[in-house]
């Protein structure tokens, strides 16, 4: 594969992961006290619509820069299948 797209997809990877943690842990930490009424499409919006589409870009990127991460692939698909269970669990509330 290509080692260039390697390098800077690893990059990418890193740093979106670790917005991703600090927006969700900003969520669980935060979003209790600066608004205690939540509604379901916003709940929806912060849970899920948001590090879905990080994740689907970061997956985007490993196609497109022909990465050689075979490891990470299977690790954002893993993370897109518990993004689909919580969307599911929240309408089911």
């Amino acid at each position: 594969m290509n080692e260039k797209g390697t390098a800077l997809f690893k990059k990418r990877y890193q740093h979106v992961l670790r917005f991703q943690t600090f927006w969700i842990g900003f969520y669980v930490i935060f979003m209790p006290y600066l608004l205690p009424k939540r509604s379901p499409v916003l709940e929806m919006i912060w849970v899920f619509v948001i590090p879905f589409s990080l994740i689907t870009y970061l997956i985007y990127e490993y196609f497109r820069l022909k990465a050689a991460k075979v490891g990470s692939l299977v690790f954002l698909i893993a993370l897109l299948g518990m993004l689909v269970l919580v969307c599911l669990q929240i309408l089911r509330a």
